[in-house]
């Protein structure tokens, strides 16, 4: 089962794959590479690690990336989540330290620390913030190779559930981003086979 937790990592696009029983087809396989800015600098380059994305079905996301800032990495399963509008000027928030959004006071701790915020009827802690280059394969409305997206990552303190907030912003974005829901699992326990 270990090589089948390897074959995720490089699925292509049109493959086939057995989850809790149900068949699905791989409609978008993606790798987010990890930005950073170098101090003093405004322009973002790879910082050489990157994450890994599948879209079955065109409405089932898998996604590997690490728990935490430098963190172990470990897969979700999640689906979008219908309300996402303007939840960009909610993690943003104000310009004075009382009005700021979970990024950003994540951010302005050095992204340490615990950060909570109530959102969905859930209260969730930020795990990590950041930036992703998307290169993709395949179709999606959520992103399109190219694409920089913001990303916030959760975790909420009531159940095993995580929250994935994807800011595709104009002009550093042609897909929608969004945020997406859902909980981890173990590729070995959950996938049946690869077809």
């Amino acid at each position: 089962m270990g090589n089948l937790v390897a074959e995720l990592e490089t699925l292509p696009v049109s493959s086939m794959l057995k989850m809790e029983g149900k068949e699905s087809t791989v409609t978008a396989s993606i790798t987010f590479y990890e930005l950073y800015q170098a101090s003093g600098s405004s322009s973002w380059v790879r910082q050489g690690k990157h994450s890994r994305g599948l879209v079955l079905n065109r409405n089932i996301f898998l996604l590997r990336l690490p728990l935490e800032e430098g963190g172990k990495y470990f897969w979700l399963k999640l689906a979008p989540h219908k309300k996402t509008s303007n939840l960009r000027a909610f993690y943003k928030g104000g310009d004075s330290p009382g009005e700021w959004g979970p990024a950003r006071r994540f951010a302005k701790q050095n992204q340490s620390g615990e950060v909570r915020y109530q959102l969905f009827e859930t209260q969730w802690i930020v795990k990590d913030i950041g930036k992703f280059e998307v290169v993709s394969d395949g179709e999606t409305t959520w992103m399109t190779s190219g694409d920089q997206l913001y990303f916030v990552t959760s975790q909420s303190t009531q159940d095993q559930r995580w929250l994935i907030y994807l800011d595709a912003r104009p002009g550093e974005a042609q897909g929608t981003g969004g945020a997406f829901v859902g909980e981890a699992f173990n590729p070995s326990e959950t996938v049946e086979e690869v077809l």
